[in-house]
């Protein structure tokens, strides 16, 4: 193939990869933001300490996981800051908010053995 004939296009198509609605993200960001979201939540279910059951792994099997995914499925970003009473949340009331019509779901296994 002659030089003349080649045009090199990489740099343009990124913004078919990134998400608009999520905030211009690319597909490796998106893809980051819910290892690290399942690496939050993987920390928060092997601290709890008081289930008859110990949680001895938690694997997740949805392609993201192994890095597959184009587009993973997002969560919708809410206000993360409940109001507080004493020891307990209360649940904020949202008004007008849109909800995707279809959100895929990251599976996950979570392997139990008997507490000891």
């Amino acid at each position: 193939i002659p030089a003349t004939e080649l045009y090199h296009i990489c740099s343009q198509l990124n913004d078919l990869t990134a998400r608009k609605s999520a905030n211009c993200q690319q597909m490796e960001e998106s893809a980051l933001s819910v290892l690290q979201a399942f690496d939050e939540l993987r920390r928060d279910l092997r601290a709890l300490s008081q289930l008859p059951l110990d949680i001895s792994a938690v694997y997740g099997i949805s392609p993201v996981f192994s890095y597959c995914e184009p587009f993973p499925a997002l969560g919708l970003n809410l206000d993360r800051n409940p109001r507080r009473r004493a020891h307990a949340s209360l649940i904020k009331e949202l008004h007008n908010t849109r909800l995707p019509e279809y959100t895929p779901v990251n599976k996950a296994i979570v392997e139990l053995r008997l507490a000891q």
